[in-house]
């Protein structure tokens, strides 16, 4: 329940507190250089988020992390981080990313689908060419096409449920969602939920997970981080670092 902006100025007093010396920008008003992928709507939990930062003094990857935790307030855990070469950034990679959507039993039950339409339901959206819906941008209803900024819309199975959130609880369906990044509309996953259930059940963003960012691998696609082997791992760049928040 940390907005954007106050996360913009929570992880450089992490890093003071750490001993950390980020680089800053000149001019009036020197900013410290940060970069983020899209960010985190408020209410939607991030397992795995980045952010592209640069140091002025090298550290290694261990003390980094270490450093950061230890500074860290509740809510948020450094999980790794990376060095990047020249000017790469993680944050101008990604191309998609993976929600998983939490459909309580009062959900289900205002849709009024029976399990084998549930069951249906996101293969027919995915067969869809179009799906304009009525959305709200900006306080204002807008109709958008989302059905193109959608590449992967299905029931997530009991195995591939996150670790890091315990266990399925008992008579709730879970959406994947992989939404596309700059495809020319904003889709957001709780909008496509509440399409295929055929009207607005009241999802809100705190029944959204984001689970990781992709980016194309050939025809494919790969996690820009891979999930933690451990608690705490690491590394960073000079001058630009990524750590996985």
């Amino acid at each position: 329940l940390t907005g954007h902006l106050d996360l913009t100025r929570t992880i450089p007093r992490i890093m003071r507190r750490a001993g950390l010396g980020a680089y800053y920008s000149e001019g009036f008003h020197p900013k410290p250089v940060m970069e983020f992928p899209p960010p985190l709507p408020l209410g939607v939990i991030g397992l795995r988020e980045i952010v592209d930062v640069s140091l002025i003094k090298p550290v290694s990857t261990e003390e980094l992390v270490d450093r950061l935790n230890t500074y860290a307030p509740s809510g948020i855990q450094f999980l790794s981080a990376r060095e990047l070469s020249g000017t790469s950034k993680l944050s101008r990679e990604v191309a998609a990313a993976d929600y998983l959507v939490r459909l309580t039993p009062k959900h289900l039950k205002a849709a009024g689908l029976d399990s084998d339409a549930l069951a249906r339901a996101p293969a027919q959206f995915m067969a869809k060419e179009t799906f304009p819906m009525e959305v709200t941008r900006k306080r204002k209803p807008k109709t958008v096409d989302i059905r193109p900024g959608v590449e992967t819309l299905r029931w997530l199975t009991a195995d591939e449920f996150p670790s890091e959130l315990g266990a399925p609880i008992p008579g709730e369906r879970y959406l994947l969602f992989r939404g596309l990044i700059n495809h020319g509309a904003h889709v957001r996953p709780e909008e496509t939920a509440a399409a295929i259930l055929g009207g607005d059940p009241g999802i809100e963003p705190t029944h959204v997970v984001r689970l990781r960012w992709l980016k194309r691998d050939g025809e494919g696609w790969k996690p820009i981080l891979e999930a933690p082997q451990t608690a705490a791992s690491t590394s960073i760049s000079r001058p630009a670092a990524v750590a996985g928040v």
